[in-house]
């Protein structure tokens, strides 16, 4: 698997720092209080498909299984909390394939630097330390494009490419979508590799004559994973898990400007792969790293050449240095940041004593984010949340939430009487309490308040709905 110690040595790198998130929240909060939102989401599907059913007994009040079947049956392999070494596991091997193929084109040193931008992206330290399926089928996406990129591709080299695009598919539809399209752009021989991805075309197929295509819904406005714009490509306008550093940008986008004839096929790549979440939102950034991280390597390198052809009059080495120190910072840095993504204190408290003290039958409305929870920790039924696609009467359940929130009273009378809501779980911190305000204070006279918890951060609360005459 490692050629050599070096690849062995950046391999452990990659991993400490991909699963350091998820250490430290189990150090200050507890092993089973995990990272994120979806990731509860991700762990109840592998639960879901692991049982055998294609039933969802819980999400939108219970709904047909209709997610794609790849990662869950992957997550399924690896019992309890083993699931949180999936995407770590997954990112370094992505990371030391990434220095293998950069250290065939560009040189062991400047592989080296490639390394170390790729792991100093707070999108791809994102997605290698989050349960995710993006970075699954990514890796397999780079796998075909390591395959192509060596010598003319066999027989037996085309079949791997068939399998690995196959299971992209089954992974993650979307980026199997916007991968071949690249991996087409990037690549002669188009035939051949379109024949190799007819498995993958005709299990996306075979899902769409089954499910049809997802309902358009004004939810989707609510997905930051969605909006299109520069800023979201930046880490320092706040778009941390789907961006890269202003510094990375700077010195790839210029490796890129003096290199990109003598590496046409990864500049196809950085292109295509800019132009892509331009038009179709930040949701398919995860595509820029490796060729960003590629690039960058090449400027890094030749900062001396860089500073002369743009008429910088500063030092070389200098540039360097703190380029460096500024992206080792965010690299330390931004593990802890993601370490206090998930569930506080407060809100793992009620969800669990919800999971003990509320009927197993209950439907609880909850924030869209949070309904994950609801389902994941509390075990009960959500009125909504994050999964959307083909979820039931979406969008009246979207508007109907948002006139809650304002604490309207025949909001309530038709989740109870249409979506069987018994309870409304609902937190309250400085950063989200005047959004929260009018609804707490409809609960506060129309509720009974069941339990709450509450530490120096804020405080969340479980209410019981005093009921309708339906």
């Amino acid at each position: 698997m490692f050629q050599d110690k070096k690849q062995l040595a950046l391999f452990l790198v990659s991993f400490v720092l991909f699963l350091s998130p998820a250490l430290l929240r189990a150090v200050e909060y507890s092993p089973e209080n995990i990272i994120g939102f979806t990731t509860y989401f991700h762990v109840r599907m592998s639960e879901i498909v692991s049982s055998g059913s294609l039933y969802d007994p819980l999400s939108y009040g219970g709904r047909s299984f209709t997610y794609p079947p790849g990662f869950p049956a992957l997550l399924a392999l690896f019992p309890g909390l083993l699931k949180l070494l999936v995407n770590p596991l997954a990112g370094s091997l992505f990371s030391v394939m990434f220095y293998d193929y950069c250290k065939k084109r560009l040189g062991a040193r400047r592989a080296l630097y490639s390394w170390f931008f790729l792991l100093t992206i707070p999108g791809f330290i994102y997605l290698s330390s989050h349960i995710n399926p993006r970075l699954i089928a990514m890796l397999l996406i780079f796998s075909v494009y390591y395959l192509r990129s060596e010598q003319k591709p066999s027989g037996g080299s085309l079949g791997l490419q068939s399998l690995l695009l196959f299971a992209s598919a089954l992974v993650h539809p979307l980026v199997f979508t916007v991968g071949l399209v690249l991996l087409l752009v990037s690549f002669r021989g188009r035939r051949e590799l379109l024949l190799a991805a007819v498995p993958g075309i005709l299990s996306i197929a075979a899902s769409l004559l089954m499910h049809g295509l997802p309902a358009p819904s004004p939810v989707y406005e609510n997905f930051v994973e969605l909006q299109k714009g520069v800023q979201y490509f930046l880490f320092e306008s706040g778009a941390a898990a789907s961006s890269a550093s202003v510094v990375t940008w700077i010195i790839g986008l210029a490796g890129w400007l003096l290199y990109h004839k003598k590496h046409p096929r990864m500049s196809a790549w950085l292109v295509f792969s800019v132009s892509v979440p331009l038009l179709f939102g930040n949701r398919l950034n995860e595509f820029i790293y490796y060729p960003l991280a590629f690039f960058a390597a090449l400027g890094f390198s030749r900062m001396e050449r860089l500073l002369s052809e743009f008429r910088i009059p500063v030092n070389a080495r200098l540039v360097r240095v703190l380029a460096v120190v500024y992206l080792l910072v965010i690299a330390a840095v931004y593990p802890l940041i993601f370490s206090r993504v998930g569930p506080p204190r407060p809100d793992y408290a009620v969800l669990s004593w919800a999971r003990e003290n509320l009927p197993e039958d209950a439907v609880v409305f909850s924030g869209f984010a949070e309904g994950h929870w609801v389902t994941s920790i509390a075990e009960r039924k959500s009125f909504w949340d994050a999964y959307v696609e083909y979820a039931p009467n979406v969008t009246d359940r979207y508007f109907l939430a948002l006139k809650a929130f304002n604490g309207y009273p025949p909001a309530f009378r038709r989740m109870e009487c249409e979506y069987n809501v018994s309870y409304v779980y609902v937190h309250a911190y400085p950063y989200d309490e005047r959004f929260h305000t009018p609804l707490l204070s409809f609960l506060e006279q129309n509720a009974v308040l069941l339990f709450q918890a509450e530490d120096d951060s804020g405080r969340a609360l479980i209410y019981r709905l005093q009921g309708q005459n339906c």
